[in-house]
């Protein structure tokens, strides 16, 4: 129970960050206030990883036995939100940084216990190895943001990237009861590839952009090997779409497209797919597809600036994420509470 519930309570928190930063772009008020805005932005990305996403993988985890116990899980939320509290005040010091490396530990424990449970085949596999690149990471961001933030940036894109693509997409996958018949091996070096290259592409060179196509390609062979409903199916297919038309195109590697991506990447197929392990039963599907349309609509507004200009990514981006905080918050609310509307029991 505690897992769901810190689950949803930083995904909330996560939500209601991302909103105050656009309307801290809208209207400017926290930074005339003297804060910072990089730290409200750190806050923001640290809450969604370390919290909420990190508790809705141990929910898949956890019929495997290899969650942690209930006091582990405690002190862990209490790690979480202490970092995520002083990211918005202090942002990359001493402490965050110290609390960004307990949190690691816990990552390289959990990840230990997997490999040493010599489970039968499936996606988690993955996640031991991206939580030890992730953790490898972690350090070279902190000591680096201080000095040379665009590189400070990079790196926590590339681990958002990693960590996504090893960690929590393979938990939703496996939530989701896709099979896995290849090896782990494969999927964490294409997964890593396609990280690299599509942040560091020029790092990379011209032939890493085979990764991205290929990483694509091997989605949709897992997808395909799931028995999925259409519209779930639909959902997730935007993931390897994504990678491959933005893979050899420059210009999508900026980033407003980075960061959309990312976010399209999250709130859509994964977010969606770990619900279902962390929510008692769907909701109503017409908020579900309220919270799809405000999604896709909020991504396009920090990408298309030319479609509507001077607001597509201030009003447009604000109202959109705070109507899409709403949503998501009446969707959990309409099946953990009761309303004379919400769906019954299942």
């Amino acid at each position: 129970m505690s897992l769901r519930v810190y689950a949803l309570g930083f995904l909330v928190v996560t939500m209601g960050l991302g909103v105050i930063m656009r309307w801290e772009f809208v209207t400017g008020w926290l930074t005339g206030q003297g804060a910072d805005f990089q730290n409200l932005r750190h806050a923001h990305s640290h809450a969604g990883y370390y919290g909420a996403l990190t508790m809705a993988w141990w929910t898949v985890v956890r019929v495997d036995g290899l969650a942690p116990s209930s006091r582990a899980v405690h002190l862990y939320a209490a790690c979480a939100a202490a970092a995520t509290a002083l990211f918005a005040v202090i942002g990359y010091r001493v402490p965050t940084i110290a609390l960004s490396t307990l949190i690691a530990l816990f990552w390289l424990h959990g990840g230990w216990r997997h490999l040493r449970a010599h489970l039968p085949p499936r996606w988690t596999d993955t996640a031991p190895w991206g939580l030890a690149l992730g953790a490898v990471l972690v350090p070279f961001i902190g000591v680096t943001a201080p000095r040379d933030f665009a590189l400070a940036r990079d790196l926590a894109h590339l681990f958002i990237a990693i960590l996504l693509f090893t960690v929590f997409i393979p938990a939703a996958w496996q939530g989701l009861g896709l099979p896995r018949r290849d090896p782990t091996w494969l999927h964490v070096v294409l997964a890593v590839g396609a990280s690299a290259f599509l942040v560091f592409p020029h790092v990379v060179g011209p032939l890493g952009v085979m990764f991205p196509l290929a990483f694509a390609s091997w989605c949709v062979l897992a997808l395909g090997r799931g028995r999925l409903s259409p519209v779930m199916r639909l959902i997730w297919l935007s993931l390897p779409i994504s990678v491959a038309v933005s893979a050899p195109i420059p210009a999508l590697h900026a980033y407003p497209w980075r960061i959309a991506g990312i976010h399209l990447m999250v709130l859509g197929p994964v977010l969606c797919s770990l619900a279902q392990r962390v929510l008692p039963r769907p909701p109503h599907p017409v908020l579900a597809a309220a919270y799809l349309l405000l999604v896709v609509l909020m991504n396009a507004s920090l990408v298309f600036p030319a479609v509507l200009p001077g607001v597509a990514d201030t009003w447009v981006t604000a109202v959109l994420s705070t109507l899409l905080l709403g949503t998501a918050v009446l969707a959990v609310a309409s099946v953990t509470l009761r309303f004379p509307w919400s769906p019954p029991p299942t």
